[in-house]
């Protein structure tokens, strides 16, 4: 049977029809498609990990795009100052694209560079291996191939005779499109979500950013500085994976930065995808400059504002938490704003809290809402914590072994509803009408104590089981989205923690990862 058709077959309204859906054809094409969703049969989520050289993850398809801040052409490593007021360097310099990735797989291949410059460039490996092939100019491009050795732990490169800098570098990863945003083995690793939060990419420990224009852009050179990740490259993300965002707003953003953040997040963001947004990340965690701030603007608004000593109460500790209701409440006020008749079904504001305290962070927090708001669960969404479960009782043995690390976790999670204070949580659940969610959450392994115990503990089969009571733990309490810290792959050897899913992308079959698809498949 013949099933070639001619234009001419269909009548001019269904020739128009077919021209609107290949135009739209064609735009949905401009995302990297993954093929189709995987199951997501349960409110599972992730964080991902902070953008830097060294992450295992490789989010982006452009590898300036995570590359160090540009340094000296003889010492990548050592950062240089003359930039222009995008971030460009303005005389010959290096870059650090990769380092630390020891033992890492898949990262041979042909590179393809591009670049503007007025000079007659040369770009050569420093303290690594890597070819430099095909160095060629087309009217104001530069064009190179950049050629590592199959398996290697860092590349760095020096541009020299560039004539004051240069522009719009990009360094395509192999198999990639120059119009490529996301790497496609992130993206088919990050899809399985439902949820992702974004308070790394937003470098929202410290972000000191207050005003809207100066935060990062997409001609931002490279989003690993203090400054974060673009938010449209964040909403994007979501976008391409249809995945709920998880936005961190920076502590000192003033409010005019909160308001045209909702714009963009209204304008841009998949209307059919969910918004959470939270005030900073752990502001009650003294580890943080946003814990020192918050605590000075919550002094200066108890001086002057009689809505945070309502019931004089106050003092220098429930201040900061009546503060963290206060401004998640005045961030929550702009969107609503903003977003007017679609912010209920749209926009999930969070207030979130340390979960061993409720009785000062979650309580006080939650008391300045409902004292200044009639109806506290149209202000936030939900309450959110991190009750991470430790290997604490392992690491104080003196020869630790991969059982003793999963006999603690293991432990841990059978106490969680003890510790983490689960009815306290409920109860304020219950009282408020609001949802009960996990900011971040997982096993946490952090310091330098056995450190080959506790990466073979996260390989072991065993991790798969601990993880799904873990789950069914969380949910059986009523508890709903969880976000998991974090998803891809990190380095299981030092004494940083083993929180990624893997240890290298290209291991796809990990205890860890099949529990979360388990999860997701609804066959926990």
């Amino acid at each position: 049977m013949n099933t070639r058709l001619s234009l001419n077959s269909f009548p001019n309204g269904v020739i128009y029809g077919l021209m609107i859906a290949a135009a739209c054809l064609l735009a949905s094409c401009a995302l990297q498609q993954t093929g189709p969703l995987p199951p997501r049969k349960a409110p599972l989520g992730a964080n991902i990990e902070g953008i830097a050289d060294w992450m295992r993850s490789m989010p982006f398809a452009d590898v300036m795009k995570s590359a160090r801040s540009f340094g000296k052409p003889d010492q990548p490593w050592v950062a240089i100052s003359n930039l222009d007021a995008q971030g460009w360097p303005k005389e010959d310099f290096g870059v650090v694209l990769f380092a630390a990735l020891n033992g890492v797989k898949g990262l041979g291949g042909t590179y393809k560079v591009s670049f503007k410059s007025s000079g007659t460039p040369q770009i050569k490996a420093v303290a690594s291996s890597a070819n430099i092939t095909n160095l060629k100019r087309t009217g104001d491009t530069w064009t190179a191939d950049m050629i590592p050795p199959n398996e290697f732990e860092q590349i760095m490169l020096s541009f020299t005779g560039t004539n004051g800098g240069v522009r719009d570098l990009k360094i395509m990863r192999p198999g990639t499109q120059p119009t490529d945003t996301f790497y496609k083995p992130f993206l088919d690793h990050v899809r399985r979500f439902t949820t992702i939060r974004y308070m790394d990419w937003g470098s929202t420990n410290g972000n000191r950013l207050e005003k809207w224009e100066d935060r990062p852009t997409l001609s931002t050179p490279s989003f690993s500085g203090p400054k974060g990740v673009a938010y449209e490259i964040m909403i994007d993300l979501s976008n391409t994976i249809k995945a709920d965002a998880w936005i961190c707003i920076p502590a000192h953003a003033n409010d005019q930065y909160v308001k045209n953040l909702a714009e963009l997040c209204k304008k841009r963001l998949d209307p059919s995808l969910k918004l959470y947004v939270e005030y900073s990340n752990e502001v009650w965690n003294w580890s943080f400059e946003q814990a020192t701030y918050n605590m000075n603007m919550a002094n200066a608004d108890a001086a002057k504002d009689p809505k945070m000593s309502w019931d004089g109460q106050g003092s220098k500790w429930t201040w900061p938490a009546r503060r963290i209701g206060k401004r998640t409440a005045e961030i929550s006020d702009t969107f609503k704003a903003v977003y007017g008749a679609d912010f209920k079904s749209k926009v999930r504001p969070v207030l979130c809290t340390q979960v061993v305290w409720p009785e000062n962070w979650l309580y006080e927090g939650m008391n300045y809402i409902a004292h200044n708001y009639s109806k506290p669960n149209e202000v936030i969404y939900a309450i959110a914590g991190a009750p991470y479960f430790n290997v604490e009782e392992a690491k104080k043995k003196p020869n630790a072994t991969k059982d003793d690390m999963l006999n603690a976790l293991d432990k841990v999670v059978d106490e969680m509803p003890k510790w983490a204070k689960f009815k306290e949580h409920q109860d304020v659940m219950k009282k408020y009408g609001v949802k009960w969610l996990c900011y971040e959450a997982g096993p946490d392994t952090f310091g330098p104590e056995h450190i080959q115990a506790k990466k073979a503990s996260q390989l072991d089969p065993r991790m798969e089981q601990i993880m799904l009571k873990y789950w069914r733990t969380w949910r059986s309490s009523g508890g709903e989205l969880m976000n998991y810290f974090i998803a891809g792959a990190t380095n299981y050897d030092g004494q940083y923690g083993t929180w990624g899913l893997t240890d290298d992308l290209t291991k796809t079959d990990t205890p860890k990862i099949r529990a979360i698809d388990a999860i997701l498949n609804g066959k926990q």
